[in-house]
């Protein structure tokens, strides 16, 4: 992975600015801009020792997050969500005799 020189450590906003309530548009062509946008998301969000980071935090209204669970421990990759879609879930729980644990839980979605 090369270095880009022109990625920026981005503002983050905080609670109760405005732009965290407010809706974000759709992106509908990923080109350069938003390619440098996701890096400048990841440096901001590695400098903020955070996992995550959405647009909107940085004053951005467009759909796209980054996700980082990434540890020494672990090969999880870096995750980017543009455009996500959010599902609504049905619960279920089911108890088995065989595991060890009591109870285990299903998440689906309907």
């Amino acid at each position: 992975m090369f270095y880009n020189i022109f990625m920026a450590v981005l503002e983050i906003k905080k609670y109760p600015e405005k732009i965290l309530k407010e809706k974000a548009a759709s992106i509908n062509n990923i080109d350069a801009a938003v390619d440098r946008f996701i890096d400048d998301m990841i440096e901001t969000m590695q400098a903020a020792h955070g996992v995550g980071l959405a647009a909107n935090q940085v004053g951005v209204l467009q759909k796209v997050c980054v996700i980082d669970l990434r540890s020494k421990e672990n090969k999880i990759p870096l995750i980017v969500l543009i455009n996500p879609l959010i599902a609504p879930l049905r619960r279920e729980i089911c108890c088995s005799s065989v595991s060890a644990l009591p109870s285990v839980e299903f998440i689906t979605f309907e």
